[in-house]
């Protein structure tokens, strides 16, 4: 395990996890708690220069998701969790650039902007 994630809560990790990979798409405040408590985790980060909070975001859950896999019995089938951070990766931030392009609307700083991030999970396993 990385010791970006070693300061993390095992908790919080399980828990965004854990929603990602098990639920129906409903909103959970304890996700969103967590989500919070790991974006604030990554601003006291001593690696801030390693690229953009979100960016940073995803990739300790990617790192963990495989880490839980292979420790937990509830995380051998991650195949929800793994969809839904590898579609934020992926497609999210070029389609929203893409989008306010198409309006003529400079975006904000979208990367350091987390909230859009909160419902993300909600679309992506709806």
């Amino acid at each position: 395990m990385s010791t970006q994630t070693a300061s993390l809560p095992k908790d919080t990790q399980k828990e965004l996890l854990g929603y990602l990979n098990f639920s129906s798409g409903n909103r959970d405040p304890k996700f969103l708690l967590a989500l919070d408590a790991l974006f604030e985790y990554l601003s006291n980060s001593k690696k801030k220069d390693v690229g953009h909070p979100a960016l940073q975001a995803i990739a300790v859950l990617e790192e963990q998701l495989k880490f839980l896999a292979r420790e937990s019995e509830a995380f051998h089938v991650d195949d929800q969790a793994g969809l839904v951070l590898a579609l934020v990766r992926e497609h999210f931030f070029t389609e929203y650039r893409q989008f306010h392009a198409l309006l003529c609307i400079v975006p904000p700083d979208y990367y350091h902007h987390y909230k859009t991030l909160l419902r993300l999970p909600d679309v992506y396993i709806k």
